[in-house]
């Protein structure tokens, strides 16, 4: 076991509880079908089958899905890469709907973007609305060029430490819109009731809406843009 990485992921307890509790204070999970991208072992998606959202769980190394501990969250855990292709099973079970349901309603990331390479985040962020709901919420916590130098320097593989600023613009530029000012009070309430993530680890948190909205036909058979 010693040479799987970041072997401390493997972890599950108060921390997982307490996140996916203050994750459902912000936005709402429960009954939801969420996605996390860059899961490792599912200890996150764990926590969140616990308090009742539908959670599926995707990482590129397989080795994180072979060993994952929890058997109810294996087999809710998929190899998918996000920076490559879509694959083929993913396409089957979430394009099949002209109307699009049956997608993901929450993208989820936590300490994924960082590790990301600049030139391939266009990439991963079309194929992350490619499979999620036009009105989906996608989540995203990242290290940011001013979190905590401990934060910045703790992990090797991060190469994409930007300003809050940029990565802002980076979504923006990617067709995605900014909501998180709509979030802030029940982000506050969760930071007083729960535990106060966002002040403690000074993370990035993007709330944000993919600039997709669905098309359908009216009586006449023209198509309009639903807003």
């Amino acid at each position: 076991m010693s040479d799987l990485p970041y072997p401390h992921l493997m972890t599950f307890g108060d921390w997982q509880r307490k996140y996916a509790a203050w994750l459902n204070a912000v936005i709402g999970i429960g009954g939801k079908v969420l996605l996390d991208v860059g899961t490792a072992y599912g200890a996150q998606i764990k926590a969140m089958i616990d308090i009742g959202c539908y959670a599926v769980g995707c990482d590129k190394d397989p080795r994180f899905i072979e060993h994952c501990p929890w058997r109810e969250v294996k087999k809710r855990m998929f190899v998918w890469d996000v920076t490559e292709d879509i694959p083929q099973f993913v396409i089957n079970q979430f394009f099949y709907n002209p109307m699009e349901q049956n997608k993901f309603q929450i993208i989820h990331t936590h300490a994924l973007l960082e590790h990301i390479p600049e030139e391939k985040i266009p990439i991963m962020l079309k194929n992350l609305k490619e499979v999620a709901d036009p009105w989906a919420i996608h989540f995203h916590v990242v290290t940011i060029a001013e979190s905590p130098e401990w934060q910045k320097i703790g992990d090797p593989d991060h190469v994409s430490i930007f300003p809050y600023k940029k990565w802002l613009q980076i979504f923006k530029d990617n067709g995605y819109s900014d909501i998180k000012h709509y979030f802030q009070n029940r982000l506050l309430a969760a930071e007083m009731n729960i535990k106060n993530f966002y002040a403690e680890y000074q993370w990035g948190l993007f709330i944000l809406l993919g600039d997709r909205s669905p098309q359908i036909k009216d009586r006449r058979g023209i198509y309009g843009t639903v807003r």
